[in-house]
This record gives structure tokens, C-alpha cells and sequence, in this order.
């Protein structure tokens, strides 16, 4: 999932109006410490996933961009 700015693949979603900033943290880096960076800029956790064994549980964390027009 990207973390960095929004790649747009079709006419849609290039007009499409931005409501929502999103990041996939790894809970365990740095002790949770960079979970902790996120949340002063209004990141919020909701949820976790592991996208396979081998891969680090990562924290789902989004915050809003602005409103839908």
C-alpha cells in the first residue's frame, strides 16, 4: 500500500477529490516510536495487518486530508 503521494491510474480518480492521507507503520520499529511521529500530524490507528509470515505486523493509520465537494 503507498505511503507517499496519491499516483492517480484513471480519468476518475485524477479529479477525484483527496479526503484521506493513509500509512502502514511497523509497530515494532524503534519501539512504536514512529507510530508515535505520525499521531501529532492527526494520524490515527485503525487496524493492523500482516501481509505475509515473513513480514512485520504493520499499523493501518489514516487521518483526513479534507472534505469531499
Amino acid at each position: 500500500m503507498p505511503t507517499g503521494p496519491r499516483h492517480c491510474t484513471n480519468a476518475h480518480e485524477a479529479t477525484a477529490p483527496l479526503v484521506a492521507a493513509y500509512a502502514m507503520v511497523d509497530a515494532s520499529a524503534g519501539d512504536a516510536k514512529v507510530r508515535q511521529v505520525y499521531e501529532p500530524w492527526g494520524y490515527e490507528a485503525i487496524g493492523t495487518s500482516r501481509p505475509s509470515p515473513e513480514s512485520p505486523v504493520l499499523t493501518a493509520m489514516i487521518r483526513p486530508v479534507r472534505t469531499a465537494t
